[in-house]
């Protein structure tokens, strides 16, 4: 069948023995044998259809764009920009437009004499505020002097963060809270305040510092004091869901990057842009719809996408942006979604906020995390409610049963339990009875 030799190769520092097995079949035999092969009839860069990929132009969203040069030219002329809160749905261009904004800021005022500028990016998504202050602290000190996660008092770790401004050499340090809403529903406010407030309440020196919140959730803000609200929300940009048209633009776009000429049908750009833009108004789901239709293409053997392909592409991308948007919940929504698994086994929904709240601190107490209050799981339920996992309804009993709200799981609880399965390793009862 074949040889095997052993030689040796430095590897770093180190020296490392490599097994190479030469085939000695015959050409033909070889040639049977070989079923990973490139694809070159569907995808010539698949990579552009997936998430990490960051395009070198932004389309479709000059006046968000404009909104933001207006607030950050101040930088080029050495001033002190005002804080930012920028939100919209799930997949609007949020993240991506404010990346490429950044770099394109840092680019001009590397050009500027006597300003020099550092964006500090952190996805706060399940932190909570300690968490976020210690990670902010360790992106501004190398490796070795980062420090730990735990043990230090809150207000040592602010304190440090503050030394590692005035130390910068930078004249303006843009802080961007990616998901800023995560840190904020799982703790205090006091940081952002702190952040938002740095430039009149810290002696900073020559260094201005100015903030980007990031949200998904636009009714977070309600969990803020007025002072934080007011500080952090000066400006803001609304990313308003894409339509049709825009969505056409955005799908041709990575279309043509992604796969080979002529792979494409009359009418499946359309298709998809149309879809995307009466159920979300998502670039995101969009490209997932043509990613999906693209790899379903390939494992039919067709080396062209069809209309058909693309339809029947819709449902599986709908499953996975569901699974998608679940995953990224905090874990306190998780626990509120496995209490309502729970007692739909028991065949007790829909359920009252009460109840679910009783479920939800056992299911908590089980992971060992902190039992939120239940006004925080009250906010919890509207917030799933509001994104459609789960239904509302309030209940009027007349004057002797009173007025109460129900909650109900508004999509396949087969979805539910997988995610959960997947994230956390442990099968809900759900799981075990569907």
């Amino acid at each position: 069948m074949g040889c095997v030799c052993s030689h040796l190769r430095r590897h770093s520092k180190h020296w490392i023995h490599l097994h190479v097995t030469f085939n000695t079949l015959p050409i033909e035999q070889r040639v049977v044998m070989g079923r990973f092969t490139p694809d070159t009839t569907v995808f010539e860069n698949q990579d552009v259809l997936r998430d990490a990929y960051v395009p070198n132009t932004l389309l479709e969203r000059e006046s968000e764009a404009d909104q933001f040069l207006v607030n950050y030219k101040s930088i080029l002329s050495n001033k002190t920009a005002s804080n930012v809160f920028v939100y919209g749905q799930t997949g609007v261009g949020k993240t991506m437009s404010t990346k490429l904004l950044m770099d394109e800021l840092a680019e001009d005022v590397a050009e500027a004499d006597g300003i020099s500028l550092n964006v500090i990016w952190e996805n706060c998504h399940d932190n909570t505020s300690y968490q976020t202050a210690i990670s902010l602290v360790n992106q501004f000190r190398d490796t070795d002097e980062k420090i730990r996660g735990t043990g230090y008092p809150k207000a040592r770790v602010h304190s440090m963060l503050w030394d590692e401004v005035r130390a910068d050499d930078a004249t303006h340090v843009l802080f961007v809270l990616d998901e800023v809403d995560g840190m904020v529903s799982n703790g205090e406010t006091g940081l952002l305040y702190q952040i938002a407030r740095a430039n009149s309440q810290q002696s900073l020196g020559n260094t201005s510092v100015s903030m980007i919140g990031i949200s998904n959730n636009f009714r977070f803000r309600e969990q803020l004091e007025p002072k934080t609200r007011n500080s952090m929300c000066e400006r803001e940009i609304h990313f308003a869901p894409y339509n049709a048209d825009q969505l056409r633009s955005i799908v041709t776009q990575r279309s043509e990057k992604a796969f080979y000429d002529n792979t494409i049908d009359d009418g499946v750009i359309n298709l998809i842009a149309a879809k995307a833009a009466s159920d979300t108004g998502s670039a995101r789901q969009a490209i997932d719809i043509l990613h999906h239709s693209g790899m379903l293409a390939r494992e039919e053997g067709e080396d062209t996408v069809s209309v058909d392909i693309a339809e029947r592409a819709v449902d599986r991308a709908q499953r996975g942006r569901i699974m998608d948007e679940l995953r990224s919940l905090p874990k306190q929504s998780h626990h509120v979604l496995r209490a309502l698994l729970n007692l739909q086994a028991m065949s007790e929904m829909p359920a009252r906020t009460k109840r679910i709240y009783q479920e939800y601190e056992g299911v908590a107490k089980s992971d060992n995390s902190d039992v939120k209050s239940q006004r925080t799981i009250h906010n919890r339920l509207s917030d799933l409610s509001l994104s459609g996992f789960l239904n509302f309804k309030q209940v009027n009993k007349g004057e002797r049963g009173g007025v109460y709200n129900t909650y109900d799981l508004e999509m396949d609880p087969q979805i539910i339990a997988d995610v959960l399965d997947e994230v956390y390793g442990i099968r809900s009862e759900q799981t075990e009875l569907i």
